[in-house]
């Protein structure tokens, strides 16, 4: 009969166990994806292609106005502009044209702030706002429940990374939103967002056959986005320590357990006690 420090362990000790792991695999994925903020970016909103096509709707608009009546009468945009310009259909598409071809060109010339700007909001945030990003996801990872750690933890690589932070993205986002909203606000992407937004939804007012208002919360968007590529990032760290030859080499306590869990390796007693007695972080 075997000593007790080689006994095989129950369900129960073996998920215990496993959930120390995950969670230290993800609060050693946190500073590395952090300190690479240039990696860190996000897609521009839905509604942005839509004030692209605004430009194209506008410009196609002005060449319907402005060709004789009997090819460019009709509903929509250019019967709107017709009728609110004169009687004299030739003075109405020329008037009409002319309107729409500005508008067109002051949406692509807005649109084109926004682009560069906004790509780079998150990881401008990133950059700014580290530290306090860093402590609202060390906080998430130590109480988040882990129900199917021991599965988990031998699925494969990044999953982890996916279950605890990428599906967690909308209640991590709402955590860190005061954190990081100023910086959001300050930042010329979000500016330069705001700012299209406003000529667009101006047009649309005067215009409302182009198409309904743009209403969107940018800052949650960014906010939810941000931590959705921080989750990728932090799942590129999870692959690259799974994968490497000596996964024990980043384990922060318990390196020979760590390894153990992570390779797939049966789980004795003795790494139950070992578990118990090295963990100095708080993970329940």
């Amino acid at each position: 009969m075997g000593c007790a420090t080689s006994t095989e362990i129950t369900p129960e000790q073996e998920q215990h166990i496993c959930k120390v792991m995950v969670k230290e695999m993800m609060l050693i994925c946190v500073d590395p994806a952090l300190n690479t903020p240039e990696q860190i970016r996000i897609p521009a909103p839905g509604q942005f292609d839509m004030l692209k096509n605004a430009a194209v709707k506008l410009r196609r608009s002005a060449t319907e106005a402005a060709a004789p009546v009997s090819t460019a009468e009709g509903g929509g945009i250019v019967a709107a502009m017709k009728s609110g310009f004169s009687t004299m259909s030739g003075a109405a598409g020329q008037g009409a044209a002319a309107v729409l071809g500005k508008l067109a060109d002051a949406f692509d010339a807005a649109v084109a702030k926004v682009e560069a700007p906004f790509s780079t909001i998150a990881a401008d945030v990133v950059a700014e706002k580290k530290e306090d990003i860093a402590d609202v996801l060390c906080t998430h990872i130590i109480v988040a429940e882990v129900p199917d750690a021991a599965i988990l933890c031998r699925a494969k690589p990044g999953e982890v990374s996916d279950f605890l932070i990428g599906q967690a993205a909308r209640s991590i986002a709402t955590q860190v939103r005061p954190r990081i909203e100023q910086a959001i606000q300050a930042h010329a992407g979000l500016k330069a967002w705001n700012a299209v937004i406003e000529s667009y939804n101006a047009a649309c007012a005067k215009l409302p056959a182009l198409n309904m208002g743009v209403t969107v919360d940018i800052s949650d968007y960014i906010c939810e986005q941000t931590v959705i590529a921080i989750g990728r990032r932090m799942a590129e760290e999870e692959i690259a320590i799974r994968s490497s030859s000596d996964p024990a080499a980043k384990a922060q306590t318990c390196p020979d357990v760590f390894r153990k869990v992570f390779r797939g390796e049966p789980l004795v007693y003795k790494d139950r006690k070992t578990v118990d007695r090295s963990v100095t972080r708080t993970i329940q």
